[in-house]
Formats: C-alpha cells, sequence, structure tokens
C-alpha cells in the first residue's frame, strides 16, 4: 500500500486511536445510563468513533487543533528571537 492513499475511515481512525492513547488523560461528565464512564484510552477511542457523539469528537478535535496551533505559533516566536 505504499505511495497509496489510506482510506478516509481508516485514516479516521488512526487519528482518533492517537488522541485517545496520547492526548487524551481523563474526562468528566461522560456519562452511560446514568452511571459514570471511567476512562480509559480504549474507551475514549469507542466515545470518539460513535456517531451518536460526534458534537463530542469535534469538541476533541477542535482542542487538539487549538493545541496545535499555540505550539506552533510557540516555535514560530523562538526561532524567529535566534
Amino acid at each position: 500500500n505504499a505511495g497509496k492513499d489510506l482510506p478516509d475511515e481508516t485514516a479516521k481512525q488512526l487519528n482518533l486511536q492517537a488522541i485517545s492513547e496520547e492526548l487524551m488523560l481523563d474526562w468528566e461528565g461522560i456519562v452511560q445510563n446514568g452511571s459514570p464512564v471511567p476512562f480509559s484510552p480504549e474507551m475514549a477511542l469507542k466515545v470518539l468513533m460513535n456517531p451518536n457523539l460526534i458534537p463530542f469528537r469535534q469538541d476533541v478535535l477542535d482542542i487538539v487543533n487549538a493545541m496545535a496551533d499555540a505550539s506552533s505559533e510557540r516555535i514560530e516566536a523562538v526561532e524567529g528571537n535566534s
């Protein structure tokens, strides 16, 4: 598969897996049947992949993008001061 793009669904799952394993550390307010859902990377991936929870996924992606933008701005500022 070298040189070919990943199918969109595969790319989405890999991105969400990386987020759930590397960037998400915990959560509050996630409930199922009235009970809190304990955080784990595996559960985070299930929640992020759930089509019924797209607004939550979008919130997480917005936060990740904001973190990446802020990091890029800091790097540019440091490079500009070199």
